[in-house]
């Protein structure tokens, strides 16, 4: 099992605050005398002053996909307004939405002609792509006390979910493996353990890591099980299983990281470091798995990055401040977030900093950015090489132009 060390947070020296235009930018720099990287403004920004949770962005074909309130299952007894966003390259919105729901909406799933996103409220909802008109609803009832994963996978025209204490279509209580046709009808359905984010399809096989650390997979077609096996730990509610060198990377709430077999299920190896869990780390501590053509990147919440090859060899590591948040690619750099709101451009060979921007204005003595002991942000999306997104809680969905990138 290969550890990844612990590193104490890096103390920043404080300074005054200086303001610079950036010439042909629509946007301003910001930078600390001394100490602290320099601070982007965002172009645009999404918030809402009730539900300011976000998913991540879904990038793809020019545009980022955005959805408000992921992961809140119900706030009241009542339905609420939430937005489901397309985004151009400018930080425009294409399209903007509103859906009224008893729970926010999942991740996004772009499909050829459709956006899919779980609900909160129990509710499927396939809208239009390119306009973003709703095309059809599949409500799983419940909708006060039921939800669906926070993740929609697809399949062969089919959209696969998960649903939790439904009572409708036939289904009465516990969770549900749905498998939805692209008009919103319900193929087939087989009984599951309660999922978040625990849903990757890949090679005909969709797997389901649960709650409480079964993982299982089944044929997408059929839904014939094919293998269970148990992780020893929980699957985080933000662990998401990524494939990687014809292994499954499972990210547990313990900052473990289980890899599998896909054939049988049979646990291979672990990395990571265990941490002890208590109600204020427990949503702080899966790390981060993400997958660009050539090597699989770990982000931890030390602040490390580790990157590995198909061999699953260590290639690099990288070493920031506090935890990682989000990772991205674009071209021949990794693009990476942490939870202060610094980004952070890397070279996807040996790991080297190329350049650090701040995501925040906010400045303190002891730190620059946000309060790194925060679980403030959620994903990233790398546009362009000047345009990126970025998520969270309490921070809403913001679009930032970076300064030309050197040559």
């Amino acid at each position: 099992m290969t550890t990844l060390s612990r590193r104490k947070l890096l103390a920043v020296l404080g300074g005054t605050v200086g303001f610079a235009s950036v010439a042909g930018g629509g946007y301003w720099l910001r930078r600390r005398a001394l100490g602290c990287h320099t601070a982007l403004e965002a172009t645009h920004g999404y918030t809402n002053a009730v539900t300011d949770i976000w998913s991540e962005p879904v990038f793809t074909d020019g545009r980022a996909y955005v959805s408000e309130g992921t992961g809140i299952i119900r706030m009241s007894s009542d339905s609420r307004q939430f937005r489901l966003i397309a985004l151009d390259d400018r930080g425009e919105p294409q399209w903007i939405t509103r859906l009224d729901l008893e729970g926010g909406i999942g991740r996004p799933l772009i499909t050829e002609d459709q956006v899919v996103a779980p609900t909160g409220g129990n509710t499927l909802v396939s809208c239009d792509r390119e306009t973003g008109r709703v095309q059809w609803t599949l409500n799983a009832g419940n909708n006060d006390d039921g939800h669906m994963s926070s993740i929609a996978v697809d399949h062969d025209d089919h959209v696969l979910v998960v649903t939790n204490d439904p009572d409708a279509h036939g289904l009465s209580g516990g969770s549900h493996l749905l498998s939805v046709s692209t008009s919103g009808e319900i193929e087939w359905t087989t009984e599951v353990d309660e999922v978040s984010r625990g849903l990757t399809l890949r090679e005909g096989l969709v797997v389901v890591a649960t709650r409480d650390g079964t993982v299982a997979s089944f044929e997408p077609e059929t839904a014939d099980q094919q293998w269970s096996t148990d992780l020893d730990g929980a699957a985080g509610w933000q662990s998401t299983p990524v494939w990687f060198g014809n292994h499954l990377w499972i990210p547990r709430g313990d900052g473990l990281v289980n890899i599998l077999d896909p054939e049988d299920g049979i646990p291979q190896t672990q990395f990571g470091e265990r941490i002890e869990l208590d109600d204020d780390t427990l949503s702080n501590v899966t790390p981060i798995v993400v997958v660009d053509d050539e090597r699989l990147l770990m982000g931890n919440d030390d602040g490390s990055l580790t990157a590995y090859d198909l061999n699953l060899t260590q290639q690099w590591e990288y070493n920031g401040s506090t935890q990682i948040a989000a990772i991205d690619t674009v071209d021949t750099r990794i693009a990476v977030l942490d939870q202060r709101g610094q980004y952070t451009e890397l070279d996807a060979e040996t790991g080297e900093a190329h350049r650090s921007f701040l995501l925040a204005v906010r400045q303190r003595d002891d730190w620059c950015g946000f309060d790194p002991s925060s679980e403030r942000f959620r994903g990233l999306a790398v546009m362009s090489r000047q345009s990126i997104v970025a998520t969270g809680r309490m921070f809403g969905t913001q679009f930032f132009r970076l300064p030309r990138r050197e040559r």
